[in-house]
């Protein structure tokens, strides 16, 4: 036997009380509460103890890590809107300081204790990701990020940002024969025969993608890298051999301008990392 967490009746394997309209009104709720942190964080006047009505109530109906979660989904909804011109300004970067500000006088809890809870659908990596796309486009001091520990630059090189959990085909050209032979048999004797065969074919190029493995993807100002797990082999090219970018369900392919190598192809968990990785890899020259 169980209770139902928001009426408080019993919940029957065989029947019982139906707790549809309980889990409906739950959703109501859950929406409500999407809708307020969204809005108020992109007007910049979120209040947790200034709340409207229905957010009082969806507090009193729903359990308290359902409130939590519904205000990070909330705040996720919120970046995403932010970023959708994979930029951040000066007035959206207030905004967004402006709430994490307020939870953490108001609930009085460290900057780490509400990151915990608030981050749960990974929001913070794609608005910092962001914000170091948008220092690189305006011209201004990137973020100090600690770089992978097996990357080695070069003097005037300058690490911006990398990706785990990458995984990375080559695309390699290869080659087949493609024809056919030609022939016949002649008997010199009872015991010798002769076969005089003739093959006629030609070279066909054609391309294969290769699986490189997982890694890190890493990007300086000077050159892609990507640092392999485990048997994965290394990848360091040139961001001046890079002569375009091609998007994929869940990455996109980095074309060089190399016969030997003329593609990787880099899959990641999210396609919102791949945008804004993406992005990041054709501005990075501008530093």
């Amino acid at each position: 036997m169980k209770i139902c967490q928001y009426c408080n009746k019993k919940i029957s394997w065989f029947g019982g009380v139906d707790h549809t309209e309980c889990n409906a009104v739950a959703e109501t709720h859950k929406s409500n509460i999407h809708t307020y942190i969204k809005e108020s964080i992109i007007a910049g006047n979120f209040d947790i103890k200034n709340t409207p009505v229905a957010f009082k109530d969806a507090e009193q109906f729903l359990i308290a890590s359902e409130v939590e979660n519904a205000i990070a989904y909330g705040y996720d909804n919120a970046v995403r809107h932010i970023i959708d011109d994979a930029l951040v300004d000066d007035k959206e970067r207030k905004n967004w300081g402006a709430f994490r500000n307020n939870l953490e006088v108001n609930l009085q809890q460290s900057f780490a204790e509400v990151s915990r809870w608030l981050n749960i659908y990974g929001t913070d990596k794609y608005l910092h990701m962001a914000m170091v796309l948008s220092a690189i486009k305006n011209g201004e001091q990137l973020v100090k990020i600690n770089s992978p520990s097996q990357l080695m630059l070069n003097n005037d090189e300058v690490f911006i940002y990398s990706w785990e959990n990458v995984s990375t085909h080559a695309l390699n050209t290869k080659k087949k024969f493609s024809g056919h032979s030609t022939g016949g048999s002649y008997r010199l004797s009872k015991k010798i025969t002769l076969r005089h065969t003739q093959h006629r074919g030609k070279p066909i190029l054609y391309e294969e993608w290769d699986p490189i493995g997982i890694g890190e993807l890493a990007i300086t100002n000077k050159h892609l890298y990507f640092l392999g797990y485990h048997d994965a082999k290394d990848v360091k090219e040139r961001l001046s051999n890079i002569t375009s970018l091609d998007p994929t369900d869940d990455g996109f392919i980095v074309n060089i301008n190399l016969k030997s190598r003329p593609a990787y192809q880099f899959s990641f968990n999210s396609n919102t990392t791949a945008w804004l990785a993406s992005n990041i890899i054709l501005n990075a020259q501008r530093i």
